[in-house]
Formats: structure tokens, C-alpha cells, sequence
């Protein structure tokens, strides 16, 4: 094959990548410097001032950190996560095309384009952090199962990057699993024991690094996991009748009628933390140890005594989650949305960081962009979870049945690793915030691009053998 010819079969793939770039520099300009909730101004100050704790993952503010001293500005996070997801959609054209799949090169261009990946990919939230870096992950795989090159080099970088990314969500653990899966099937080709020790062996290994990273960090622990607990008390006791919330959770305003006008299965907020400053919610939570072996008893007191209660309130909690619409971020208002976090948190110091500037036309490519997920939003059901559920199933099932095709097998992760993050939530999830599904959503979008590329690539070999088919048919017999 010739120079000329090499370039004519590479011309397709390079014009997809051109305009993918293209559409990640619009959205670029309409998204920078980023949007920062109160979430992101709180980890912001910690990284600033070096001081951690686990209620939001130390090593993404340890990192933020680390960039601030680097760079000087705060927006060098988001050009990080901006970069990784990028990226990620370059070297998956590249792995398409190397696997003989030039149409799921085009497919990328919806898929960068989709509205549910547009509207937070510009929110400096842990959610984010951890799309984009299993995004990255997979893209590094697909593209080493490709070429058939550079297992370590691809080991180590995912390696490290996959880290960043279960260190910002730590329930992301499960959906490494496939990922770790497709890592290591280089190394154990067929399936077996190895294969099995390999991924604990990195499982392990991964929390025990996290663990270190936290103490390192001398991030002061906070308890969390007890506004879940407190949570799924209060549900058992709205829906059962019975009280099995400790006195010690209790605040002095408590009483069984407020905590039935509280409780709501789209938000624990109004239980537990303070949305309105008028109203005091009937339960707080502690830094007492004592207390804390308390709460987790009842908790667990509470499932056992009252099994169909909890599952009744974890349910309606998933189906909200899955039915929930989180109102649209407005990159119009940046600065507006990060003088409102500011408020929230209560202290100023964090101004005092430089937090970056709105890029030139970023006021049009911003209006642009909100017009289309705001018709998106009202006109589609994009922006709902339990579409991108029904998504990532469908193409769990449809890789499964090609997957001696190429990609298959990565499509078959992606899929496994959204369910993999997205089904625990029924048991975990404090709240119906659809940003807590973004990896899903990032997942289902790569993988639907993989199952589509090779299903056009099938029809069109199927054409091909057709016509092949009635060619020989309309050959004449010799004699």
C-alpha cells in the first residue's frame, strides 16, 4: 500500500478527529474557567489552605492543591479534567480506527455533543473527576487492544489515573472492576485463577494506596457515611411507624410530625443539614465516636427488624434518582454561581484565589450551548437516569452477542462499568442528584458508540456479501 493510499484511508479518521476538536473547542470557550458549586468553593479552600477532610475526597483537593502551586491559578483543574475527556475521545477514534471500524470514528460526534455529558463537564465536582478519568482509562485500553502494543506502558498510566479516580469517588470501586478486566487480559489471556488474583491484587492494592493517601494528607475524618445511616432511619420510621432513630441523633426540636414533614425520598438535606436558615431539621449529625457506634447500630437494628420499610424507602430514593432532572447549569452566570458558593460556605478567604477568566465570545458560545440543552432538557428525555440505565443494559446485551468483534469486549466493560457505579446507588444514594450518575451517562454514551460502529460495520459487510452472492447467482453455468 502506497503513501498516497495510507493518507486517502486516514483523510476519514482525521476529519472526524478535526471536527470532534472542533466541537470540544467551542465547548471549551463556553465552559471556562468552570463552574463552581458550593462543593467545589469548599474543596477549593482546602486547597488552598492544605487542611483536609474525608467530606470531600482529600485527594482531589490534595491534587487541586498541588496544581495551585504549580500553576498559580485554580482553573488548572478544570484544563485537567477538560484534557482527559478530550483526550479520551481522540485516542478512542484512533483505537476505532486501527480495529477497522472508520464509522464509530463519526459516531464520537453525537456522542461528544451530548447534551448529558455537556451540561457538567464544566462543574468542578468529584463526579466529573471520575468521568473523565475512566473515560481516560478505557480509551488507553481500547487504543493498546488495537494496536497490540504498549500493555505496560498502559498498565502503569492507568494505573495511576484510576486512582485519581476512585480517590474522588470512593463507591466507584466496583466500576474499576471491568476496566482492571480488560487491563489485564493481555497479561492472562484465558480466563482462569490469575486472572481472578490479578484484580484483587490491584483492588487491594488501590485502597490500601488510598488509605495511605488520605493519613499522608492528615485528612481529618468526618463521618459521613452516618447522614446515610441517619437517612435510612428516618425513612424506616416515616414509613413503618415505628421509632428507631437514637435520642442521640435527635435535635431538641424533634418530633414525629417533623420529621414526617421532612422527609422526602429526592433529598435528605431537610433532615439532616440546614437548606432553609428559618427551619432547624429535627437531626444533626456528630464527631462523637460513641454516638457514631450508636447510630450504625441502630441502623443496622433497624434493616433487620424492619426489612420491607427500608427497602420501600431505598426504592422510592433510586426511583427519584433515576427519574430526577437536576435543573441545568447556566455558564452564563460563572461568576454569579461562584459568589453563591462563597455565601454558602461563609468565608470570604477563598476570593482571594485566582479562579480564572472567561475566555473571548465565551458569553455567545455559552448562550449557544444552554439554548441546546435547555431544548434538549424540555424536549427529550436525556436528562432523566433511567433512560442511560436502559442504555447501558441494551448495550451490555447487544456487546455480548458480537463479542468476537473488535471493541466488543471494551464496549462490554464500558457498559459494565455504568451499571457497576450506577446500581449501588439504590443502597447509597443520600439524594435524587443526577450528577451522580455522570460516569453512567459517560459510559453509556462511549459504549452505545462502540455496539453502533460495529452494528454499521456488520451491515455493511452483510451488503457486501449479498451482492457478492448475487453476482456468482448471475454468472452462467459453463456448458
Amino acid at each position: 500500500m502506497t503513501a498516497a493510499s495510507k493518507m486517502r484511508q486516514f483523510c476519514p479518521t482525521l476529519l472526524g478527529i478535526g471536527l470532534g476538536a472542533l466541537v470540544f473547542a467551542v465547548v471549551a470557550i463556553a465552559t471556562a474557567p468552570g463552574i463552581y458549586s458550593p462543593d467545589s468553593v469548599g474543596q477549593l479552600l482546602q486547597a488552598q489552605r492544605g487542611v483536609y477532610s474525608d467530606g470531600h475526597p482529600p485527594l482531589m483537593a490534595g491534587l487541586w492543591s498541588l496544581l495551585l502551586r504549580v500553576s498559580g491559578t485554580a482553573v488548572s483543574l478544570y484544563w485537567l479534567h477538560f484534557g482527559l475527556l478530550s483526550s479520551a475521545f481522540g485516542l478512542f477514534a484512533l483505537a476505532f480506527r486501527r480495529s477497522g471500524l472508520p464509522v464509530a470514528v463519526w459516531l464520537l460526534l453525537p456522542a461528544a455533543c451530548s447534551p448529558a455529558i455537556l451540561n457538567f463537564i464544566g462543574v468542578l465536582w468529584k463526579d466529573v473527576g471520575l468521568a473523565v478519568s475512566l473515560a481516560f482509562c478505557f480509551a488507553c485500553v481500547a487504543l493498546s487492544r488495537a494496536t497490540r502494543a504498549g500493555q505496560i506502558t498502559t498498565l502503569l498510566v492507568v494505573l495511576v489515573v484510576s486512582f485519581y479516580a476512585v480517590g474522588v469517588r470512593y463507591n466507584a470501586a466496583p466500576a474499576l472492576l471491568p476496566l482492571f478486566w480488560l487491563l489485564l487480559l493481555p497479561f492472562f489471556g484465558r480466563p482462569g485463577w490469575r486472572r481472578g488474583v490479578g484484580m484483587a491484587a490491584l483492588a487491594i492494592t488501590g485502597t490500601a494506596l488510598l488509605l495511605v493517601g488520605g493519613r499522608l494528607l492528615g485528612a481529618t475524618r468526618i463521618h459521613l457515611e452516618q447522614a446515610i445511616e441517619l437517612y435510612d432511619l428516618a425513612g424506616i420510621s416515616v414509613i413503618s411507624g415505628a421509632d428507631v432513630i437514637p435520642n442521640e441523633a435527635k435535635r431538641a426540636n424533634f418530633s414525629p410530625q417533623g420529621l414526617r414533614a421532612a422527609y422526602s425520598p429526592n433529598s435528605s438535606s431537610s433532615l439532616i443539614f440546614r437548606p432553609d436558615p428559618a427551619i432547624l431539621p429535627p437531626l444533626q449529625l456528630t464527631e462523637n465516636l460513641q454516638y457514631l457506634t450508636i447510630f450504625r447500630q441502630a441502623w443496622e437494628h433497624a434493616i433487620i427488624n424492619n426489612p420491607w420499610a427500608y427497602l420501600s424507602h431505598r426504592g422510592a430514593v433510586f426511583a427519584s434518582l433515576l427519574g430526577s432532572f437536576w435543573p441545568t447549569v447556566d455558564y452564563r452566570q460563572q461568576s454569579a454561581t461562584f459568589e453563591a458558593g462563597v455565601v454558602v460556605l461563609g468565608d470570604p478567604a477563598v476570593k482571594s484565589i485566582d479562579v480564572g477568566r472567561p475566555m473571548f465570545g465565551q458569553r455567545i458560545a455559552a448562550s449557544l450551548l444552554m439554548a441546546f440543552i435547555n431544548w434538549t432538557a424540555k424536549h427529550t428525555y436525556l436528562l432523566f437516569g433511567w433512560a442511560w440505565l436502559l442504555v447501558l443494559v441494551a448495550t451490555f446485551a447487544a456487546a455480548m452477542v458480537l463479542r468476537k468483534r473488535p471493541m466488543a469486549e471494551v464496549a462490554i466493560g464500558l457498559s459494565a462499568s455504568g451499571l457497576l457505579y450506577l446500581l449501588p446507588y439504590f443502597f447509597a444514594a443520600p439524594s435524587a442528584d443526577f450528577r451522580y450518575l455522570y460516569w453512567s451517562i459517560v459510559a453509556a454514551n462511549l459504549s452505545t458508540v462502540i455496539v453502533g460502529g460495529i452494528l454499521m460495520q456488520v451491515t455493511v459487510e452483510f451488503r457486501k456479501w449479498r451482492e457478492s452472492q448475487a453476482q456468482e447467482e448471475a454468472v452462467p453455468e459453463a456448458g
